[in-house]
Parts: structure tokens; C-alpha cells; sequence
């Protein structure tokens, strides 16, 4: 659950993930090898149907788009979601 909450934190603004290059790294192969795979998919003339390329299509792009958009907030510390603000305690009941 830690590594779970950790990879949540890692898109507040003003934090990253150590070692940046290798995620950015990632993030560009996987964007190069979806782009190629549905080449190939064109090219090799795969037998499918209108819906099914849509719905494969549509799995696909959703799927590399969250994936670049955490890679991106995750590796950068000047985007990401707010820090949380800061909670009153009882010796600071706040405004």
C-alpha cells in the first residue's frame, strides 16, 4: 500500500521520481512501440472488423494517455496536482 501512496504523491507539484531519465526514457518507448504496433496492425492487413479497430483503438489511446500523462507529471517538478494544504491542529485552530 506504501508504493501505492508513494506513486500518488509523486504527482504533487515540487515532487519527482528519482532517476527521471530512465521513466522518460520508458515513456518515449512505449509512446514509439504503440505507434508502430498499429502500423504493423495496417500493414500486416489484420482481418478485423470497423467496431473492433474503434474499441482497440479507443483501449489503446486511453490506456497510453494516462500512462503519459502520470509519466509526465511524475518525472517533472515544476506540473503536477496542488500539495495538499496544511490542516489546523487544536494548538492551531486555524483563521
Amino acid at each position: 500500500m506504501n508504493k501505492l501512496w508513494a506513486a500518488i504523491e509523486v504527482l504533487q507539484k515540487g515532487r519527482e521520481l528519482s532517476n527521471k531519465e530512465v521513466w522518460k526514457n520508458t515513456q518515449l518507448l512505449a509512446s514509439i512501440l504503440t505507434s508502430i504496433l498499429a502500423s504493423a496492425a495496417l500493414i500486416a492487413g489484420v482481418n478485423v472488423s470497423d467496431a473492433q479497430v474503434d474499441a482497440i483503438a479507443l483501449g489503446v489511446v486511453t490506456v497510453a494517455g494516462i500512462a503519459n500523462s502520470y509519466l509526465t507529471a511524475a518525472t517533472s517538478a515544476s506540473v503536477g496536482l496542488p500539495s495538499k494544504p496544511d490542516l489546523p491542529t487544536e494548538s492551531d485552530p486555524g483563521p
